[in-house]
């Protein structure tokens, strides 16, 4: 989890070896980790729950369109290590744990 920092502001761009990563403006608004994500493509995505850096559940959920970063609707209920699918404008989240 602590190299999650190191990616804040990086943007996955597909494989090219030695290339993966570019640098973006847009960070989230939460740093998080075990976090749930969507979407067809690198701009439109939506991030969901996880656990912030002091170890709280989340509800929380942020969307990123290519340049900015956006908030949405909230999870009815907190978790982490869940699992994300879909789309951006039709995603599921499954599972996760709440304890």
């Amino acid at each position: 989890d602590a190299n999650l920092e190191d990616l804040n502001g990086l943007e996955f761009t597909g494989y090219d070896p030695g290339t993966t990563f570019s640098t973006s403006s847009a960070s989230l608004a939460t740093s998080r980790s075990r976090l749930a994500g969507f979407g067809a493509s690198r701009s439109a995505i939506v991030i969901c729950g996880g656990n912030n850096t002091s170890g709280t559940k989340l509800n929380s959920t942020e969307t990123y369109d290519g340049s900015s970063v956006g908030t949405a609707n909230n999870l009815g209920t907190a978790r982490f290590a869940l699992v994300g699918t879909g789309i951006e404008s039709a995603g599921l989240i499954l599972g996760g744990t709440i304890d």
